[in-house]
């Protein structure tokens, strides 16, 4: 990871590490734009914000159990 302007940046297979997943996953997230990267050409980088924002997005919340209503 490096740091540019503030801006923590990860590599492809440094951001796959935090997200616990394989390398050729993270190139899928990045070629079908499922994950925001950072394009430098030939190089991609993955902001922190943006792994962040990926966990959020696929975050699996429990419903709330519904409760019944007295008619």
């Amino acid at each position: 990871m490096t740091e540019v302007l503030g801006v923590k940046l990860y590599y492809p297979q440094e951001a796959a590490k935090v997200l616990g997943i394989g390398r050729n996953k993270i190139y899928d997230l990045i070629r079908n734009k499922e994950i925001e990267y950072v394009d430098f050409g030939s190089t991609k980088r993955l902001t922190d914000q943006a792994v962040k924002n990926y966990i959020e997005r696929n975050t699996v919340r429990p419903e709330r159990p519904k409760l019944y209503s007295k008619q």
